[in-house]
C-alpha cells in the first residue's frame, strides 16, 4: 500500500481486527489500491479493480521469518500479472518450500490464467503447490476442458489437494486421490457474495492448520461427524473469533460455504467434538 490516507486507514483497520500487518508503506505514486464493487439484486458482484501500489510489492518487503514460521503460505493469483509482486511470490514460495511449509494458491480469475497458464502449469509440474483453489470457470481455463469432470480428471494428479468451489452447487475436493463432494449450506436470501470465496478458503485453510495429521484433506474427507481430536485446540489469540469450533474442520468448512454471501452465511456455534471456542481466520 502507499503512504497515503487510504493506506493508513487500511493498516489501522487490519490491525484493529487482530491481524499482524507490518508490510512497509510505499512512498509516492501510485496510490493505495482500491476496488469498486457493483452488487446486483441477486447478490452477485462485479469488481472494478485498481491495484495501485500493490503492483509494486517487492520481494524485499517479505517477512521471510514469518513465512518460515507459518504452516501454510496462501497466495492470490491477482498479483501474478505485475512483474515485481510475481517475483515476490516466487521468492515466498521458495522460502516456504525450503522451510518445509505448505503452499496454497488460488488462481483468482480466468483472465489471470489466460495470461499465465504456462507459469501455473509449470508450478504444478514442479510440485511447489500443495493446495490449489479453482472455481468452475478457472478450472476450464487452466485445463482446457469445458466439462467439469474432465477438468478435474486432468488436474487431480497434479496437486496433492484440489479444492473446487461451485457456488450454489457446493464444492468438490480431491485430496491425494480421494474425492469428496460437499453440498452448499442453504440460505433464504443471498445478499452479497463479495468475499464468499475468500471466506471459503479461510475455512479450508484454518481447518488444515488445526487438523493433524490430515491437513486440508480432512476438511473435505471428514465433513461430519468431526474426526477425533488428536490434540487439544490451541488457545485462541486475542482478537475477533469465529463461531466455528477451533478443533472442528467440518464446522470451519460449513462456516464458509462458497454458495452463500458473507452477509447471510449462518455460522455454527458448536460441533459434536467440543464446545465452541473459536479462532481467528
Amino acid at each position: 500500500m502507499a503512504d497515503d490516507q487510504l493506506g493508513k486507514v487500511f493498516r489501522h483497520d487490519m490491525r484493529a481486527t487482530g491481524i499482524d500487518f507490518d508490510t512497509p508503506a510505499r512512498e509516492g505514486e501510485p496510490a493505495t489500491g482500491r476496488v469498486l464493487i457493483f452488487v446486483t439484486p441477486d447478490g452477485e458482484r462485479t469488481m472494478n479493480t485498481f491495484l495501485g501500489a500493490g503492483q509494486y510489492l517487492p520481494a524485499s518487503a517479505l517477512d521471510e521469518d514469518l513465512i518460515e514460521s507459518a504452516a501454510i503460505l496462501y497466495l492470490e493469483g491477482y498479483l501474478w500479472d505485475p512483474e515485481e509482486p510475481r517475483r515476490a511470490m516466487r521468492r515466498a514460495i521458495e522460502v516456504a518450500r525450503n522451510a518445509g511449509r505448505k503452499v496454497a494458491f488460488t488462481a483468482s480469475e480466468s483472465f489471470v490464467i489466460e495470461r499465465h497458464r504456462d507459469d501455473f502449469c509449470q508450478m504444478l509440474d514442479d510440485g511447489v503447490i500443495d493446495i490449489l483453489f479453482v472455481n468452475e470457470s478457472e478450472l476450464a481455463t487452466l485445463t482446457g476442458e469445458d466439462d467439469f469432470e474432465a477438468g478435474l480428471a486432468w488436474l487431480k494428479d497434479k496437486v496433492p489437494v484440489l479444492v473446487a468451489p461451485r457456488s450454489e452447487k457446493g464444492a468438490v475436493a480431491i485430496a491425494h486421490g480421494e474425492r469428496a463432494d460437499v453440498a452448499a449450506v442453504p440460505v433464504l436470501k443471498v445478499v452479497d457474495t463479495t468475499g464468499a470465496g475468500d471466506a471459503f478458503a479461510a475455512g479450508v485453510l484454518t481447518a488444515a492448520w488445526r487438523t493433524d495429521p490430515g491437513g486440508a484433506s480432512t476438511v473435505v474427507l471428514h465433513p461430519w461427524p468431526c474426526p477425533p481430536r488428536r490434540h487439544p485446540p490451541s488457545p485462541s489469540p486475542p482478537g475477533p473469533t469465529w463461531g466455528a469450533s477451533s478443533c472442528c474442520p467440518a464446522a470451519a468448512a460449513r462456516s464458509a460455504s462458497p454458495a452463500t454471501g458473507s452477509v447471510t452465511t449462518p455460522r455454527p456455534t458448536a460441533c459434536p467434538c467440543s464446545a465452541a471456542s473459536g479462532t481467528r481466520p
